[in-house]
């Protein structure tokens, strides 16, 4: 595994620790720092439909009416071993995103909703498993199409951003979803190279 990629989920657990630790000891430290920013976003939004439109692309039920067929697709291919490396990617970040949430049970910014969303708010589940996902993809495909990477890299951010634009999360959820999706990518990137030697 890369230098680079063990900096990023080293700091992706230290960063999450701190920040559970923080929400059970109750401090404001980064709820303060939340709030604001937060704040600043949602004054300065207006584009919410295409933030809704974007957001769409982040849910789960989503990635099952995507992939089912490009699974299929891949299949047919010959690229069954790269779409289940993707498939387990999608399943890990849920995994992670459901035991976070379930044990932290932090509270959605509410005050702030644009569109109404259940659940508890850390990390944010579309921020997990798009990185995940869509930096999986990009990772394990040796892609020749410069819009295709771009797509890919870019992608999870913006559907991190919308989440924010709406309402739904704080921006430490966002930030701590898009580096554990990262984390996995790196760990599935990790085992599909070793698995081609």
């Amino acid at each position: 595994m890369k230098k680079r990629d063990k900096t990023v989920m080293f700091f992706a657990f230290a960063w999450l620790i701190i920040l559970i630790v923080s929400f059970k000891l109750n401090t404001n430290f980064f709820e303060n720092y939340d709030y604001h920013i937060l704040s600043f976003i949602r004054n300065n939004t207006h584009l919410t439909s295409l933030y809704k439109f974007i957001t769409f692309f982040g849910n789960t039920t989503t990635y099952f009416y995507i992939f089912i067929p490009v699974g299929i697709w891949m299949i047919y291919r010959k690229k069954g071993k790269k779409f289940l490396y993707i498939l387990a990617a999608i399943l890990i970040a849920t995994l992670i995103m459901v035991t976070i949430k379930n044990t932290v049970r932090r509270i959605r910014p509410i005050d702030f909703f644009v569109i109404n969303q259940g659940g508890y708010s850390f990390p944010s589940g579309h921020s997990i498993v798009s990185a995940a996902t869509y930096w999986t993809i990009y990772r394990i495909n040796d892609l020749k199409n410069t819009f295709y990477k771009v797509f890919l890299i870019i992608f999870p951010l913006l559907i991190g951003f919308s989440r924010l634009a709406l309402g739904v999360h704080w921006p430490t959820d966002v930030v701590t979803g898009l580096l554990l999706g990262y984390s996995v990518s790196s760990v599935v990137k990790y085992k599909y190279k070793k698995d081609l030697i």
